[in-house]
């Protein structure tokens, strides 16, 4: 029998029905692997879709890199403007030369914000002086656009505040200034004291705004008390100076006097006088709005001890300075206190007030008489 050979190849020859599977298994296998592939692909690409480029950073310019806190430029300048900064004391009795030793710090261009902050603070402070309250407030502004939330920071607010005060007559801005001091102590814990001179300014404000029409505002003069009576609690705790104690006891006497609560207001009135305050403008002042309390309570004998009490002092314009400075009322109604402008008003106040009650009995204390009293003054024989 004789035996035919094939020269085909091996992987062209039929398979047996017992190779068929590892075959498939191959087959499968590919077919696993170049999924595998295939989703990675995707993956990826997917992946550079969604996620952001990478950022650059670029390389910082010569006068950037000049420009930061601890380069040498930097330094530099920031030590120059301090030498300016101190050079501006030796030119205390000249505001002008001041001024320009300030004006040359900043040209310095100093990197430093608390030295920026000192700057721009004292430079209000000169203009402030010189009554150029424009660049005053520019110069405050500058000191708290820092957002430095140092002492600086509250002192400018307060001294901005007054500007917009007593020299803009803007409330509603001052309101502003002294809230935000508030909120800035309240935040730092800072300087107490400028913390209660924001109370005690922001009352006088609302007083003045509750007193300008013809019948005091009683809703606007509660408004009024609220930071009076919490400058008060200051006060206590903080154990403020006398000076300061007394115009906090006014402020809040005046708001109660014009609320009609004398009974009250009486008492913060006594408190006041019984600080160890040397000026004697305050002194009178309180003692004349006393006798006044005491005179629409109808107790025309107190009220006229107290208004020769007042005529005994001796005051100045200067003295009415060092005292707290309270901007004047704007046609006050009859009988409201603090209401004086000058010295030379205080004076005449005192005078009519010492005129009024000079042949007054005092009767029992009265609401009518309360309410009617400066209305419709009306004389009684004396005794």
């Amino acid at each position: 029998m004789q035996l035919k050979v094939s020269n085909s190849p091996a992987f062209l020859l039929p398979l047996s029905s017992n190779s068929k599977m590892p075959h498939r298994l191959t087959l499968l296998f590919l077919a696993v692997l170049f999924a595998g592939v295939a989703y990675y692909l995707y993956a990826r690409s997917l992946n550079q879709r969604v996620l952001p480029p990478p950022k650059v950073t670029p390389k910082k310019s010569a006068k950037q890199k000049a420009d930061t806190p601890t380069s040498p430029a930097a330094q530099n300048g920031n030590s120059q403007a301090q030498k300016l900064y101190e050079q501006r004391r030796a030119n205390q009795n000249n505001i002008d030369q001041s001024i320009d030793s300030l004006k040359a710090a900043l040209n310095c261009k100093p990197a430093d914000p608390n030295l920026l902050e000192k700057i721009h603070f004292k430079l209000g402070n000169y203009y402030n002086k010189k009554r150029e309250y424009d660049q005053a407030i520019s110069s405050y502004s500058q000191a708290v656009s820092l957002d430095l939330k140092t002492a600086i920071h509250a002192r400018s607010l307060f001294k901005r505040g007054q500007i917009y005060d007593f020299q803009k007559q803007d409330l509603k801005k001052a309101l502003q200034d002294y809230e935000a001091v508030i909120r800035c102590i309240e935040i730092n814990r800072l300087e107490i004291q400028i913390k209660m001179m924001a109370y005690l300014f922001k009352s006088n404000a609302l007083y003045r705004q509750a007193t300008s029409k013809e019948t005091p505002d009683q809703e606007i003069m509660n408004q009024a008390l609220e930071p009076a009576k919490l400058a008060y609690e200051l006060a206590e705790k903080a154990n403020a100076s006398p000076f300061l104690k007394m115009e906090i006891y006014y402020q809040r006497a005046i708001c109660l006097h014009v609320l009609g609560q004398h009974n009250i207001a009486l008492v913060d009135y006594t408190v006041a006088l019984d600080q160890d305050v040397a000026n004697s403008y305050a002194k009178a002042r309180t003692f004349c709005d006393r006798a006044l309390c005491y005179e629409q309570w109808g107790q025309h004998t107190l009220a006229r001890e107290d208004y020769d009490q007042a005529a005994t002092y001796s005051f100045t314009e200067q003295d009415k300075v060092d005292s707290l400075t309270r901007i004047p009322l704007k046609n006050p109604p009859p009988g409201t206190p603090a209401s004086y402008k000058n010295t030379a008003e205080l004076r005449a106040a005192i005078e009519a007030g010492q005129a009024r009650t000079r042949n007054f009995r005092t009767p029992p204390a009265s609401p009518s008489k309360q309410d009617t009293y400066f209305q419709t003054p009306h004389k009684q024989p004396a005794d």
